[in-house]
């Protein structure tokens, strides 16, 4: 009896232990992640990890339905995807290509693994451990942005040379110095459009 009493114990205080490194580790993990994530803040050129709720997320893609009349062939950019659910959002509701970029290669990886496992692998989804600064969007047609108020007027440059007429820009939270949204909401999800130059009177 005295023996079982110690195995039972001995059994508890085993799972015991193995619990609670499970537990530190996913802290340390978790830990590591975020600072990790704090990297471009720091350099202002980019945003700390701050996943997206799924009622932001659905204001967004809602806010585009309303501009957009298909996503069949369209291409959608996360600058920054974090966890992926905004790339996968987009496979999920009909765009073509979904991608991502992501600086920190622990988000990155997990997000391409989540993506096959919930049935939307490569070609519809992919995500790219890079500096979008180094990117060019040209071949972009909804690009969607959680950033901070010092990269917003670097960014806005950027985006205005590189993306073609008629290209959606979504931003989470904060504004385009300068910009003018044709749409936003209460949840402060602002629509911006890349139009057409215009053109110059030409002198008679």
């Amino acid at each position: 009896m005295e023996r079982e009493q110690n195995r039972s114990k001995d059994t508890r205080s085993s799972l015991l232990s193995s619990l609670f490194r499970v537990v530190a580790g996913a802290y340390i993990i978790g830990n590591i992640i975020y600072f990790a994530s704090l990297i471009p803040v720091v350099r202002l050129r980019g945003a700390p990890y701050l996943p997206t709720s799924k009622k932001k997320i659905d204001v967004i893609f809602s806010l585009l339905n309303k501009h957009l009349h298909s996503y069949h062939k369209k291409t959608l950019v996360d600058l920054g995807s974090g966890d992926g659910r905004v790339v996968i959002g987009a496979a999920k509701r009909g765009f073509t290509r979904s991608i991502g970029y992501e600086i920190n290669p622990f988000l990155c990886y997990y997000s391409s693994f989540k993506s096959r496992l919930m049935g939307f692998g490569p070609p519809s989804t992919k995500f790219l451990w890079a500096d979008f600064w180094k990117k060019d969007f040209s071949d972009a047609d909804v690009v969607v942005v959680y950033g901070l108020d010092p990269i917003m007027e670097r960014l806005g440059r950027k985006l205005n040379q590189e993306l073609k007429p008629g290209s959606y820009i979504v931003s989470n939270v904060f504004q385009f110095p300068g910009w003018i949204p044709i749409a936003s909401t209460d949840d402060k999800v602002l629509l911006y459009l890349k139009e057409e130059p215009k053109q110059k009177t030409p002198i008679q």
